[in-house]
């Protein structure tokens, strides 16, 4: 009778250490998903970069490009020798957001016109270069997306 007592004793320290066991592998399980949710978000954001294509007064009228340099003549309305930049804040709302791990081409909206890249990308990581003027055509095609985004998460295009 001893023994049989003792073996339940047994029994049911067995079951409460099942129980202990099985609400801490319902922690961990919990912990985990929250771990990968959080590994998940912050891959998404590090890979999710930003483009806009615009002419000039366009993009210049929605803060994104800054004209830098140039100076007027006496009667002229417009500064000569202006060069473009992008703005020192700019709002992620006013671009197309992308994953560069995903889209490698980005089509340009005419292809009858020339754009030029005004933002600080690596362009030796571009599958086509530029031509001799530093003008695009027809789509931007990206060879090295993690070289290509290096310097910028925003891509500034520029038509004209």
């Amino acid at each position: 009778d001893s023994v049989v007592s003792s073996q339940r004793a047994e029994l049911v320290a067995y079951a409460a250490q099942v129980d202990s066991l099985k609400g801490e592998n319902t922690a961990l399980t919990a912990v985990n998903t929250a771990l990968k949710d959080t590994v998940g978000d912050l891959t998404l954001r590090d890979n999710t970069v930003y483009y806009v294509i615009g002419t000039r007064d366009d993009l210049k009228s929605r803060h994104i490009i800054d004209e830098t340099g140039g100076s007027r003549f006496l009667f002229v309305l417009w500064k000569s020798g202006t060069s473009v930049q992008p703005a020192r804040t700019l709002d992620p709302a006013a671009f197309t957001a992308i994953d560069k791990r995903q889209v490698t081409t980005i089509p340009l909206p005419d292809s009858t016109k020339s754009y030029r890249i005004a933002s600080r990308q690596d362009l030796s990581a571009l599958a086509t270069p530029p031509d001799g003027d530093g003008k695009l055509h027809g789509r931007l095609e990206i060879a090295s997306p993690v070289k290509f985004w290096a310097n910028s998460k925003y891509l500034i295009i520029v038509e004209g």
